[in-house]
């Protein structure tokens, strides 16, 4: 008698149709809503199928967020390219840098698996790095290469102002503003 070997079945997409449904459960329900279980019912599969693609429902969250933040990376560096001035430019990193966080706080906020903010603590020095590029781009475009130095400074402020509620656009503006008014315009290494 010939024993038979079954094959596993392959689903089309489905690393990517597991992501797309924990989105959409975070959004609807929230972080302590999302479970494997309840994650594998909402695909259509055991839920022993996801464990084959991720390890626990931090790592997909994980995933999502990483994918969102390299896309909010990527939206930073088109409204920096874009930026005429410094006022404009590091309010449009603002927004995009609220957008991120407004879309991620609600799991934040929610996170049992120990405190988000000390995990974010160990990678803020990665993200001040991320976020001073696009601010160095607009520094550049404004004409204002002598704030290139304090790219990191300006792109932790901004950082700040994205996890603060009570901080803001206005506040990016307000700090562009006194930058504007207390340093000397440069051009070409010329004060104009």
């Amino acid at each position: 008698m010939t024993r038979r070997t079954s094959t596993p079945k392959i689903i089309e997409n489905l690393r990517e149709r597991i992501l797309d449904a924990a989105r959409e459960a975070l959004a609807a329900d929230g972080w302590r809503a999302l479970s494997m279980r309840a994650l594998a019912q909402r695909v259509g599969v055991a839920p022993g199928t996801l464990y084959n693609y991720f390890s626990d429902k931090e790592e997909i969250v994980a995933t999502l967020a990483l994918a969102d933040w390299q896309d909010a990376l990527a939206r930073m560096d088109v409204v920096a390219g874009r930026a005429t001035d410094l006022e404009q430019g590091l309010a449009a990193l603002c927004d995009e840098l609220n957008a991120f966080s407004d879309a991620y706080r609600p799991t934040w906020q929610q996170y049992e698996g120990g405190s988000a903010t000390s995990y974010l603590t160990r990678y803020h020095r990665m993200l001040r790095e991320q976020v001073a590029r696009p601010v160095r781009i607009v520094t550049e475009r404004a004409g204002r290469t002598d704030l290139a130095p304090l790219a990191d400074v300006l792109a932790e402020a901004l950082l700040a102002c994205s996890v603060n509620e009570d901080l803001g656009t206005a506040s990016m503006g307000k700090l562009a503003s006194a930058l504007a008014a207390g340093a000397p315009h440069t051009e070409g290494g010329q004060e104009s």
